[in-house]
């Protein structure tokens, strides 16, 4: 099948673990909440929760939804300022689009989604190895497209606080190192039709960042 598959991420969680403890799992409890909150609104789905993070699906056909929540969620953590004491909590993001498998999987008595496969790993390392914070990276979406067909709150946002740099086989070295999975997206030109088929890996960054 094909579908959308975003990773989130909390920069720095176990510093902000150790140092506020009860106070940040409070924190994590609201912004998962409102992730919940914007994939009602974009239509998309909540696969699972893992510690600080979300992995989260999108139907192939909702590139613009997709996009839109990505903006939406960086909009809400820096809009309302969303700390702890001088602690800044910001989020990084990965999204792929592509081929992947989905299976149900009974855990706890449940019958559970869960997907697998390159499209899933790549969102997972754009997230882990490639995005800035604050900001998110995408895969095989050409966001120039899109941008225009934004909400005009959400366009007007976007433009006024990201950067868009679209990555290229240039800026990573040719050195593999074997014993990396990661190496998927750290030496990407040596990993044919999975990132670079389309060329359309973009890190969109913040302006302040």
């Amino acid at each position: 099948m094909i579908g959308i598959i975003i990773f989130t991420d909390i920069k720095g969680s176990v510093l902000l673990w150790n140092k506020h403890k009860n106070v940040f799992f409070k924190k994590l409890i609201t912004l998962n909440k409102k992730i919940k909150n914007l994939l009602n609104k974009y239509n998309g789905l909540l696969i699972k929760e893992i510690g600080d993070s979300c992995m989260i699906y999108f139907d192939k056909d909702k590139k613009l939804e997709a996009l839109s929540f990505m903006i939406d969620i960086q909009k809400y953590l820096n809009e309302t300022n969303f700390s702890i004491k001088n602690d800044k909590i910001t989020i990084r993001i990965g999204c792929s689009y592509g081929k992947m498998n989905k299976k149900k999987n009974i855990i706890q008595k449940c019958n559970l989604l869960d997907f697998y496969g390159i499209n899933v790993n790549t969102a997972s390392r754009l997230e882990s190895k490639i995005c800035k914070e604050g900001g998110f990276a995408i895969y095989n979406i050409d966001i120039l497209k899109y941008i225009d067909l934004l909400d005009i709150n959400l366009k007007n946002y976007f433009n006024n606080n990201f950067i868009i740099n679209k990555i290229n086989k240039k800026i990573f070295k040719t050195k593999i190192n074997k014993k990396r999975s990661s190496k998927l997206i750290y030496f990407p030109n040596k990993v044919k039709d999975i990132i670079f088929n389309k060329n359309l890996l973009y890190n969109i960054k913040p302006i302040n960042n």
